[in-house]
């Protein structure tokens, strides 16, 4: 097992108690020392308390089982940015109104994102209801809109 699924393992049952979800969880070298960042979300956001708390119990669950060994490590915990593909149904009930662009097949759709369940999201193009289920998407991400305009529907 790596060692990133070792951390996913351990941090899982912090993050599901905290009542968020463990999106993430990165590591990279830095010299002789390790990056390890974790991404964690909930619907509605996270707040800078909840971050604080979780990286506290991160930092001690790390450590006490050694899972990193003796390499020095600094941990970073945030929520996942806007270049992080959408991957999970929350994700996309999470980004309800926003404009997105999906990857399918050699085709591809921007829409903006009207409503979703735990199988397909509907998405509007040109004024025109779309649905498309998850298992046929390759890749979605969410499009950076300066002056978002409002669905019409």
């Amino acid at each position: 097992m790596s060692t990133r699924e070792q951390i996913l393992q351990i941090l899982e049952p912090i993050a599901t108690n905290m009542g968020l979800d463990l999106e993430d969880v990165e590591i990279k070298s830095a010299g002789k020392n390790s990056i390890v960042q974790v991404s964690i979300d909930k619907d509605g956001g996270i707040n800078l308390d909840e971050v604080a708390q979780i990286s506290n119990k991160i930092s001690e669950a790390l450590d006490a089982q050694g899972v990193l060994g003796e390499k020095p490590y600094t941990l970073e915990v945030g929520s996942p940015g806007i270049d992080k593909a959408l991957t999970h149904a929350r994700h996309w009930r999470r980004n309800n109104g926003r404009l997105v662009k999906i990857n399918f097949g050699s085709n591809s759709e921007v829409g903006r994102i009207i409503e979703s369940d735990d199988e397909k999201v509907s998405i509007e193009v040109k004024g025109k209801t779309r649905s498309i289920l998850f298992d046929k998407i390759d890749k979605a991400f969410i499009q950076i809109e300066f002056n978002p305009k409002k669905s019409s529907k």
